[in-house]
Protein backbone atom coordinates (compact mmCIF):
# COMPACT_ATOMS: atom_id res chain seq x y z
CA UNK A 1 0.00 0.00 0.00
CA UNK A 2 2.69 2.50 1.05
CA UNK A 3 4.92 1.59 -1.68
CA UNK A 4 1.59 2.32 -4.24
CA UNK A 5 1.27 5.68 -3.09
CA UNK A 6 4.38 6.50 -3.29
CA UNK A 7 5.08 5.30 -6.65
CA UNK A 8 1.45 7.25 -7.48
CA UNK A 9 3.51 10.55 -6.10
CA UNK A 10 4.79 12.88 -9.04
CA UNK A 11 8.31 13.69 -8.47
CA UNK A 12 9.27 17.73 -7.09
CA UNK A 13 8.35 20.19 -9.75
CA UNK A 14 6.92 18.19 -12.30
CA UNK A 15 3.58 20.29 -11.73
CA UNK A 16 5.51 23.51 -11.04
CA UNK A 17 4.15 26.46 -12.94
CA UNK A 18 8.05 26.58 -14.95
CA UNK A 19 8.61 23.32 -16.35
CA UNK A 20 12.12 23.13 -18.72
CA UNK A 21 13.34 20.17 -20.76
CA UNK A 22 15.53 19.27 -23.21
CA UNK A 23 16.01 16.58 -25.75
CA UNK A 24 18.96 14.00 -25.22
CA UNK A 25 20.45 14.11 -28.73
CA UNK A 26 20.47 10.30 -29.87
CA UNK A 27 22.44 10.23 -33.04
CA UNK A 28 26.57 11.22 -33.21
CA UNK A 29 27.37 14.92 -32.37
CA UNK A 30 28.70 17.21 -34.60
CA UNK A 31 32.49 16.82 -33.19
CA UNK A 32 33.82 20.18 -35.35
CA UNK A 33 31.20 22.68 -33.70
CA UNK A 34 31.22 21.04 -30.38
CA UNK A 35 35.30 22.18 -30.06
CA UNK A 36 34.91 25.64 -31.28
CA UNK A 37 31.38 26.41 -29.81
CA UNK A 38 32.86 28.84 -27.27
CA UNK A 39 33.71 30.85 -30.47
CA UNK A 40 30.32 29.99 -32.61
CA UNK A 41 28.25 31.32 -29.46
CA UNK A 42 29.36 34.27 -29.39
CA UNK A 43 27.12 36.14 -32.45
CA UNK A 44 23.68 34.82 -31.20
CA UNK A 45 25.05 35.10 -27.16
CA UNK A 46 25.62 38.99 -28.01
CA UNK A 47 22.22 39.62 -29.63
CA UNK A 48 20.61 37.54 -26.35
CA UNK A 49 22.20 39.90 -24.35
CA UNK A 50 21.29 42.61 -25.78
CA UNK A 51 17.58 41.77 -25.76
CA UNK A 52 17.15 40.86 -22.06
CA UNK A 53 19.74 43.36 -20.98
CA UNK A 54 19.32 46.39 -23.52
CA UNK A 55 22.49 46.42 -23.58
CA UNK A 56 22.79 48.18 -20.49
CA UNK A 57 26.86 46.64 -20.35
CA UNK A 58 28.02 48.72 -23.07
CA UNK A 59 29.55 51.79 -23.42
CA UNK A 60 31.66 53.23 -25.83
CA UNK A 61 34.90 54.80 -25.76
CA UNK A 62 36.57 54.21 -21.90
CA UNK A 63 35.53 50.38 -21.74
CA UNK A 64 34.82 51.42 -17.91
CA UNK A 65 31.55 49.09 -18.12
CA UNK A 66 32.94 46.33 -19.70
CA UNK A 67 36.30 46.26 -17.89
CA UNK A 68 38.01 45.96 -20.82
CA UNK A 69 41.17 48.60 -21.33
CA UNK A 70 41.16 50.58 -24.63
CA UNK A 71 44.26 52.28 -23.49
CA UNK A 72 47.60 50.74 -23.96
CA UNK A 73 46.76 47.73 -25.60
CA UNK A 74 49.74 48.08 -27.95
CA UNK A 75 52.46 48.04 -25.27
CA UNK A 76 50.66 45.31 -23.61
CA UNK A 77 50.28 43.47 -26.13
CA UNK A 78 54.45 43.69 -26.86
CA UNK A 79 54.85 42.50 -23.70
CA UNK A 80 53.10 39.19 -23.74
CA UNK A 81 55.84 37.06 -25.00
CA UNK A 82 58.56 38.59 -22.15
CA UNK A 83 55.67 37.99 -19.88
CA UNK A 84 55.18 35.08 -20.50
CA UNK A 85 58.66 33.90 -20.54
CA UNK A 86 59.18 35.33 -17.40
CA UNK A 87 56.63 33.32 -15.83
CA UNK A 88 57.37 30.16 -17.33
CA UNK A 89 61.04 30.51 -15.63
CA UNK A 90 59.57 30.99 -12.27
CA UNK A 91 57.41 28.03 -12.79
CA UNK A 92 60.34 26.06 -13.61
CA UNK A 93 62.32 27.45 -10.94
CA UNK A 94 59.90 27.03 -8.14
CA UNK A 95 58.23 23.36 -9.64
CA UNK A 96 59.24 20.52 -7.37
CA UNK A 97 60.04 16.74 -8.06
CA UNK A 98 60.00 14.91 -11.60
CA UNK A 99 59.02 17.72 -12.77
CA UNK A 100 61.91 19.76 -13.08
CA UNK A 101 64.35 17.59 -14.03
CA UNK A 102 62.52 17.46 -17.47
CA UNK A 103 63.43 19.37 -20.31
CA UNK A 104 62.41 22.87 -20.99
CA UNK A 105 60.63 22.24 -23.76
CA UNK A 106 58.73 19.30 -22.10
CA UNK A 107 57.87 21.25 -19.43
CA UNK A 108 56.82 24.40 -21.40
CA UNK A 109 54.17 21.80 -23.87
CA UNK A 110 52.87 20.40 -20.07
CA UNK A 111 52.56 24.41 -18.67
CA UNK A 112 50.49 25.17 -21.82
CA UNK A 113 48.46 21.97 -21.93
CA UNK A 114 47.84 22.73 -18.61
CA UNK A 115 46.89 26.15 -19.08
CA UNK A 116 44.55 25.23 -22.23
CA UNK A 117 42.60 23.22 -19.37
CA UNK A 118 42.52 26.32 -17.45
CA UNK A 119 41.28 28.96 -19.69
CA UNK A 120 38.97 26.16 -20.90
CA UNK A 121 37.06 25.85 -17.65
CA UNK A 122 37.29 29.36 -17.23
CA UNK A 123 35.60 29.94 -20.53
CA UNK A 124 32.92 26.79 -20.25
CA UNK A 125 32.10 27.50 -16.84
CA UNK A 126 30.41 30.77 -17.49
CA UNK A 127 28.76 29.31 -20.87
CA UNK A 128 27.53 25.98 -18.31
CA UNK A 129 26.07 28.83 -15.92
CA UNK A 130 24.84 30.61 -18.45
CA UNK A 131 22.42 27.96 -19.48
CA UNK A 132 20.64 27.47 -16.33
CA UNK A 133 21.18 31.21 -14.99
CA UNK A 134 20.43 32.40 -18.64
CA UNK A 135 17.10 32.31 -17.99
CA UNK A 136 17.50 34.59 -15.05
CA UNK A 137 19.79 37.36 -16.58
CA UNK A 138 17.06 37.48 -18.93
CA UNK A 139 14.02 37.71 -15.57
CA UNK A 140 16.22 40.60 -13.97
CA UNK A 141 15.21 43.49 -16.17
CA UNK A 142 11.68 42.78 -16.35
CA UNK A 143 11.56 42.24 -12.70
CA UNK A 144 10.45 45.82 -11.65
CA UNK A 145 7.91 46.56 -13.99
CA UNK A 146 6.16 43.18 -13.54
CA UNK A 147 6.63 44.01 -9.34
CA UNK A 148 5.19 47.25 -10.06
CA UNK A 149 2.11 46.19 -12.16
CA UNK A 150 1.50 43.13 -9.63
CA UNK A 151 1.97 45.88 -6.70
CA UNK A 152 -0.65 48.81 -7.25
CA UNK A 153 -2.45 47.42 -10.32
CA UNK A 154 -2.69 43.53 -9.37
CA UNK A 155 -2.30 42.93 -12.88
CA UNK A 156 0.14 40.71 -15.38
CA UNK A 157 -0.91 41.92 -18.63
CA UNK A 158 -0.75 39.00 -21.24
CA UNK A 159 1.25 40.74 -23.53
CA UNK A 160 3.72 41.33 -21.50
CA UNK A 161 3.72 37.63 -19.74
CA UNK A 162 4.04 36.30 -23.67
CA UNK A 163 7.06 38.69 -24.23
CA UNK A 164 8.85 37.62 -21.11
CA UNK A 165 8.49 34.11 -21.32
CA UNK A 166 9.60 34.45 -25.28
CA UNK A 167 12.61 36.26 -24.18
CA UNK A 168 13.09 32.99 -21.75
CA UNK A 169 12.95 30.68 -24.15
CA UNK A 170 15.18 32.40 -26.25
CA UNK A 171 17.58 32.28 -23.61
CA UNK A 172 17.09 28.98 -22.59
CA UNK A 173 17.81 27.92 -26.15
CA UNK A 174 21.29 30.01 -26.08
CA UNK A 175 22.11 28.45 -22.99
CA UNK A 176 21.72 24.66 -24.14
CA UNK A 177 23.87 25.23 -27.55
CA UNK A 178 26.42 27.06 -25.05
CA UNK A 179 26.47 24.37 -22.77
CA UNK A 180 26.69 21.47 -25.29
CA UNK A 181 23.22 20.10 -24.93
CA UNK A 182 22.34 20.78 -28.63
CA UNK A 183 24.20 21.00 -31.76
CA UNK A 184 21.26 22.91 -33.56
CA UNK A 185 22.59 26.55 -34.06
CA UNK A 186 19.47 28.23 -31.47
CA UNK A 187 16.93 29.70 -33.38
CA UNK A 188 15.00 33.52 -32.15
CA UNK A 189 11.16 32.54 -32.33
CA UNK A 190 11.43 28.17 -32.78
CA UNK A 191 11.34 26.21 -29.89
CA UNK A 192 13.38 23.24 -31.42
CA UNK A 193 14.60 20.69 -28.95
CA UNK A 194 14.51 22.98 -26.18
CA UNK A 195 11.10 23.20 -23.73
CA UNK A 196 10.56 25.96 -21.46
CA UNK A 197 7.01 25.98 -20.39
CA UNK A 198 5.53 28.81 -18.40
CA UNK A 199 1.95 28.76 -17.07
CA UNK A 200 -0.09 32.54 -17.40
CA UNK A 201 -0.52 33.45 -13.91
CA UNK A 202 -3.81 34.97 -12.71
CA UNK A 203 -2.73 37.71 -11.04
CA UNK A 204 -5.50 38.31 -8.59
CA UNK A 205 -4.62 35.13 -7.18
CA UNK A 206 -0.98 36.37 -6.53
CA UNK A 207 0.06 38.40 -3.40
CA UNK A 208 0.47 41.85 -4.04
CA UNK A 209 2.78 42.54 -1.38
CA UNK A 210 5.25 38.84 -1.66
CA UNK A 211 7.32 40.10 -4.66
CA UNK A 212 9.02 42.29 -2.63
CA UNK A 213 10.11 39.86 -1.03
CA UNK A 214 10.51 36.75 -3.32
CA UNK A 215 14.08 37.69 -4.30
CA UNK A 216 15.03 36.90 -0.52
CA UNK A 217 13.29 33.99 0.49
CA UNK A 218 15.25 32.36 -2.17
CA UNK A 219 18.33 32.85 -0.88
CA UNK A 220 18.46 28.87 0.13
CA UNK A 221 17.97 28.38 -3.69
CA UNK A 222 21.12 30.65 -4.20
CA UNK A 223 23.24 28.86 -1.99
CA UNK A 224 22.47 25.35 -3.16
CA UNK A 225 22.36 26.28 -6.69
CA UNK A 226 26.03 28.11 -6.19
CA UNK A 227 27.56 24.40 -5.01
CA UNK A 228 25.42 23.25 -8.01
CA UNK A 229 27.06 25.31 -10.40
CA UNK A 230 30.42 24.60 -9.22
CA UNK A 231 29.77 21.25 -9.86
CA UNK A 232 28.09 22.09 -13.27
CA UNK A 233 31.55 23.56 -14.42
CA UNK A 234 33.60 20.39 -14.53
CA UNK A 235 30.47 18.41 -15.18
CA UNK A 236 29.98 20.25 -18.70
CA UNK A 237 34.56 19.98 -19.46
CA UNK A 238 34.04 15.94 -18.88
CA UNK A 239 30.99 16.32 -21.15
CA UNK A 240 33.14 18.40 -23.72
CA UNK A 241 35.75 15.73 -23.41
CA UNK A 242 33.31 12.64 -24.20
CA UNK A 243 31.93 14.24 -27.02
CA UNK A 244 35.01 15.05 -28.71
CA UNK A 245 36.28 11.44 -28.33
CA UNK A 246 33.14 9.44 -28.43
CA UNK A 247 30.73 11.76 -30.19
CA UNK A 248 27.89 11.32 -26.89
CA UNK A 249 27.01 13.32 -24.10
CA UNK A 250 27.09 10.98 -21.24
CA UNK A 251 23.72 10.97 -20.19
CA UNK A 252 23.95 10.67 -16.83
CA UNK A 253 25.84 13.99 -16.92
CA UNK A 254 23.11 15.43 -18.92
CA UNK A 255 20.59 14.88 -16.86
CA UNK A 256 22.63 16.24 -14.21
CA UNK A 257 22.89 19.29 -16.58
CA UNK A 258 19.44 20.04 -17.45
CA UNK A 259 18.11 19.60 -13.90
CA UNK A 260 20.43 22.12 -12.70
CA UNK A 261 19.06 24.36 -15.34
CA UNK A 262 15.68 23.26 -14.49
CA UNK A 263 16.23 24.32 -10.40
CA UNK A 264 17.46 27.81 -11.66
CA UNK A 265 14.45 28.27 -14.14
CA UNK A 266 12.27 27.76 -11.34
CA UNK A 267 13.50 29.59 -8.82
CA UNK A 268 13.86 32.64 -11.58
CA UNK A 269 10.38 32.28 -12.42
CA UNK A 270 9.58 32.60 -8.52
CA UNK A 271 11.89 35.25 -7.72
CA UNK A 272 11.96 37.54 -10.65
CA UNK A 273 9.58 36.93 -13.50
CA UNK A 274 6.82 36.51 -10.50
CA UNK A 275 4.47 33.77 -11.76
CA UNK A 276 3.98 31.99 -9.14
CA UNK A 277 3.71 32.45 -5.30
CA UNK A 278 4.39 28.93 -5.09
CA UNK A 279 8.00 28.07 -3.25
CA UNK A 280 10.63 26.30 -6.02
CA UNK A 281 10.89 22.73 -4.43
CA UNK A 282 14.60 21.73 -4.30
CA UNK A 283 14.99 19.51 -6.59
CA UNK A 284 16.70 18.39 -9.97
CA UNK A 285 13.79 16.76 -11.00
Amino acid sequence: MTTDAASATPPAGVDYPVRYSVDYPEGPRNRLTVFFRLILVVPILVLWGALSSGGSGWTSGSGATTGIPTSGSASMDGRTGEIEAQFGERAFNVAPGPFAQLPNEQRRAILRALAGVAIFAALVGPAAVSAGLGFSAAAAPLFVPTLLMILFRQKYPRWWFDFSREVSRFGGRVGAYAALQRDEYPSTDEAQSVRLEIDYPDAAQLSRGLPLVKWFLAIPHYIVLFFIYIALVFTTLIAWLAILVTGRYPRGLFDFAVGAQRWALRVAGYAFLLVTDRYPPFSLK
